[in-house]
């Protein structure tokens, strides 16, 4: 087939042109990915490209191909599809659509319009076809979209894609656009852009841009020239490292691309990649009269033809300073004007090395090495060995050029007083001993990895940090890190059983073993005594000089990159874990082995797919949400689904599923909604951790900071997002089973406020769990008996609340005189306090009421006789500080009888008698106004007090 070159495609203009089309392996793959996704039910694609790269072209070359008009690609579709096109413009996708389908006066929602693409896709349905909807810059509607009532228009995109991807019908539209979706909504406010979003979302997004090696690929199909390149560049490049994307396929290549070589090639390709619009600025090219005229003569396209034709044809972007490049361009344009003025040097092999150094040293990867032995042979084409040594001879003695051992390359210079290379080496004597440590430190950020196979199949997010040292590390992991990837790096030899040793650990730890560390330490060197020269010569003003120190630090920071980061997957770095000596190849494999870690010290814990919660730090609105999920728990954890509405997922009821619905926590029972433990596996032991610190509560308080640190660690080591959902969920279950203090003392009742300050402030709440026994139940079931309730089977905190009350309130009802008096015995005191100070109900039935009497519930647990001794003692006590105050009543009248009037007689005999005797004291007189008074008043209303004794006291 003969391949035409075409810089611009329209699918409506050029639908009956003989193409030509190239299929390129990109293109194969994006029509392989949108057959797989309509089988799966997604028919909404957007191919998103950079201009020129060939969106048009394969569209164009689709629906030849689906008509059976020509025979590009293979589909299940081919001759059994309908195409309706359109190329964008700026107007309403809606007004493009009716349009083309001829609707006039449509209802609302585009009814008329959805009916007439159905109709359109019943012409096809019957045979198993598919309609097929394709609109080429589309971009141009998204433009008018964004400006002129985005509402109706992006609304109109949800519709349209959900009309397409509905499950019944074969309707596939694809839409091609040069950036995401939601990037042409960036003028829009916050809301607006959410709803753009929804828009992205019901798109598939193929990427639609042909690499370095697909452009050559065209170019050897598009070339007409049946010589083929005698000499082989691609070896050379190779050998040279110049280039990052040379696979097997480029040795078939190279031999197509005369008059280009592989050289030429890939630096004009990439060169149209950054300069211009890939596929289209390539074939203006190859279609060029420049390109013509040097086929024409059958010569060699080179570097220094290409870097003709460049600064030819994008002369005023390569001498703008918007040019990202335009300091490389202007150092080629100045060392070619400084080689003029050399009288001695040949002028054409000092042009053909210069141009051809400047391009490569713009387009080759970092670590290129662009020196003599590359030169020599690529220039060998046209000129001498001896010509081209003595060139850049000369030129490296004009210091137009210089020779960098640090990566073993030519650089352009402009020329500076300063000799760089004697300077480097006298700067070895001004510097200190570098801490190698230290400046890897200095010079890189690793960023935290993390462990992809476990946290998709656990949903919690496992990370692993970096820490470099000069031996094996050995520290746990806290908060949200979750494991270490130590690099090691000693100039001390380590061999492989003292690192399987050291590696030899429970911890989550992954040991890399640096063999190149000299290697690191020198460039290291290198960089400091550059740096060195260049704080030296910085108050100079030497322009070059320091341009080309910077030059210098920078080729050394990229070595030192390519010793440390490209040295990970390769034989420098010996890996261990767990004793055991492991190969590590490529990030998948390096990946892999962070899930087997993870997997080994974190076995337990729990599957829960939450990103809102499942994370060490969760979101400010999670604040809101936690509120209400606590409600909904206190309140309504006797119905469905907590009470959540049916038809609406806030983000409470979202976690409420995944951590208590799906885990089988909050389950129907008998018709009735109940919490308690998770009927899901991976549950049990998480569920199993939180009862066992439950039982460390029986023997001392423990704070729930206590709770959250054992959650945080191995084998569970649960985010604190989960940790601030689970305690109080786990505890509000549970909350029968121990009593819960805070500053304020003993708390009676867990409501939603007090879960939500156990996330706010969980050091100031304390745990005691209760312990049971068959003497702790016999005691407090006397205790029950004595209180007159009903005996019990188990203790909670809700039976110690029931039973601690009348106690309280006992001591509550007690008068001043009972509450304070020290006329009872020591025994009655000491239980009065123990019930007044009581705090722990617990404490205080088990502990401080036998205490206070005397006892001990050791003593009371082996002697039987003695257990019903202090039951009655107990009941004796009781009573006593319950009568105290009819005792001083009864001491006061006795009193009064026998010392003041002499003999026990009836209250109102001593009364009448206290009355007469007192009738003559005047009450005038200040010392005894008082008393007189009050005797005859209270006397004459005696009759009408209800309580003698207490209206006896009143009286005296």
């Amino acid at each position: 087939m003969e391949y035409k070159i075409n810089t611009s495609t329209n699918i409506v203009r050029d639908s009956d042109s003989d193409m030509g089309y190239l299929v390129t392996p990109n293109a194969e793959r994006v029509l392989s990915n949108i057959e797989e996704n309509v089988s799966r039910g997604q028919k909404a694609f957007n191919l998103v490209g950079s201009f020129g790269t060939g969106k048009s072209s394969f569209l164009l070359a689709l629906e030849k191909s689906l008509l059976l008009t020509q025979n590009y690609f293979s589909s299940r579709f081919n001759g059994k599809a309908k195409v309706v096109k359109l190329v964008g413009e700026y107007r309403s996708l809606t007004e493009s659509l009716n349009e083309e389908f001829e609707i006039e006066d449509d209802l609302d929602g585009n009814q008329k319009l959805f009916d007439a693409i159905y109709q359109e896709y019943e012409t096809v349905k019957n045979k198993g076809g598919a309609l097929f909807i394709i609109l080429d810059e589309f971009g141009k509607h998204l433009e008018y979209a964004v400006q002129n009532d985005t509402s109706k228009e992006v609304y109109f995109l949800q519709k349209l894609a959900e009309f397409v991807n509905a499950e019944d019908r074969d309707i596939v539209l694809i839409t091609s656009i040069h950036q995401n979706i939601l990037s042409y909504s960036n003028s829009l406010s916050k809301n607006q852009r959410d709803e753009w979003k929804k828009v992205q979302g019901r798109f598939h997004e193929l990427p639609f841009n042909e690499p370095i090696e697909q452009l050559l690929f065209l170019v050897g199909k598009a070339s007409k020239s049946a010589k083929k390149n005698d000499i082989q560049t691609l070896r050379l490049a190779e050998k040279h490292n110049l280039f990052s994307s040379i696979n097997p396929n480029s040795k078939s290549l190279e031999s197509s691309l005369y008059p280009l070589s592989f050289v030429s090639g890939y630096v004009l390709a990439s060169a149209l990649q950054r300069y211009g619009q890939n596929e289209r600025s390539l074939f203006t090219f190859l279609n060029s009269i420049y390109f013509s005229q040097v086929k024409d003569k059958k010569a060699r396209f080179e570097l220094k033809d290409l870097y003709d034709y460049l600064f030819q044809h994008f002369y005023s972007f390569l001498v703008d300073k918007g040019n990202p490049d335009f300091n490389k361009w202007s150092a080629i344009k100045i060392a070619l004007e400084r080689s003029e003025n050399i009288v001695e040097i040949n002028r054409d092999v000092s042009e053909a090395f210069l141009k051809s150094l400047g391009l490569l040293s713009t387009f080759a990867k970092a670590g290129a090495a662009l020196n003599e032995s590359f030169f020599t042979s690529y220039l060998s084409y046209a000129f001498s060995k001896k010509e081209i040594k003595d060139t850049l001879n000369i030129l490296e003695k004009d210091k137009i050029i210089r020779y960098s051992k640090f990566d073993d390359s030519f650089k352009l210079f402009e020329g500076t007083d300063l000799d760089i290379e004697r300077a480097i080496s006298e700067a070895e004597n001004k510097i200190d001993e570098i801490d190698v440590l230290k400046k890897l430190n200095t010079h890189f950020t690793f960023p935290a990895r993390i462990a992809k196979a476990e946290t998709y199949k656990k949903g919690t997010p496992r990370l692993f940090k970096f820490e470099l040292t000069n031996g094996p590390y050995k520290e746990t992991p806290e908060n949200n890190i979750d494991g270490f990837i130590n690099l090691i790096f000693s100039e001390k030899s380590l061999s492989e059983k003292e690192m399987s040793d050291a590696s030899t650990t429970d911890l989550p730890i992954l040991f890399g073993y640096f063999t190149n560390t000299s290697e690191i330490a020198a460039t290291l060197n290198e960089i400091e005594k550059t740096e060195e020269v260049l704080r030296n010569i910085e108050d100079q003003k030497d322009r070059v000089a320091i341009r080309e120190l910077n030059a210098i630090i920078n080729s050394n920071k990229n070595l030192l990159e390519h010793y440390v980061m490209d040295s990970l997957y390769t034989s420098k770095v010996s890996w261990f874990e767990n004793g055991k000596n492991i190969e590590i190849k490529s990030g998948r494999e390096f990946n892999k082995i962070l899930s087997r870690i993870s997997e080994r010290v974190y076995p337990t814990a729990p599957i829960l797919h939450s990103e809102l919660i499942n994370r060490h730090k969760t979101s400010g609105s999670i604040s809101s949400a936690r509120k209400n999920y606590w409600s909904a728990l206190v309140n309504h954890n006797t119905e469905e689904d907590l009470g959540f509405p049916e038809s609406k997922w806030p983000a409470e009821k979202t976690i409420y599923y995944s951590l208590l619905k799906k885990t089988g926590i909050h389950r129907l029972e008998s018709n009735n909604w109940e919490l308690g433990q998770p009927s899901r596996e991976d549950f049990q032991p998480l569920w199993q951790a939180s009862l066992d610190f439950l039982d460390k509560c029986k023997i001392e308080r423990k704070s729930i900071l206590d709770f959250q640190k054992q959650l945080s660690k191995a084998p569970l080591k649960l985010k604190q997002g989960v940790i601030d959902f689970w305690i109080p969920t786990f505890l509000f279950i549970k909350r029968g089973d121990f009593a819960l203090y805070n500053d304020n003392g003993f708390v009676p009742y867990i409501n939603e406020d007090i879960l939500y300050m156990m996330t706010r402030n969980p050091k100031e709440y304390m745990i005691k769990s209760f312990v049971l026994n068959d003497l702790r139940l016999k005691l407090f079931n006397k205790y029950r008996n004595f209180l007159n309730q009903d005996s019990l089977n188990e203790l909670d905190k809700n039976s110690f609340i029931e039973s601690i009350r009348p106690l309280l309130v006992f001591y509550k009802n007690l008068n001043v005189y009972s509450q304070r008096t020290r006329t009872i015995s020591d025994g009655a005191i000491r239980l009065r306090d123990a019930i007044q100070k009581a705090v722990d109900p617990e404490e205080t039935f088990f502990e401080k009421l036998p205490a206070s009497l005397g006892y001990s519930l050791n003593e009371l647990s082996n002697n039987d006789k003695l257990f019903e001794d202090y039951i009655i003692d107990f009941q004796n006590r009781i009573e006593e500080i319950k009568n105290s105050f009819e005792q001083l009543l009864s001491r006061i009248e006795l009193f009064l009888c026998k010392e003041i009037l002499g003999s026990e007689m009836s209250f109102e005999a001593y009364a009448l008698k206290l009355k007469n005797r007192y009738s003559g004291v005047k009450v005038e007189t200040p010392d005894i106004v008082y008393h007189p008074r009050r005797v005859k008043a209270t006397i004459a209303g005696r009759t009408k007090v209800t309580h003698p004794r207490r209206a006896k006291v009143d009286h005296f």
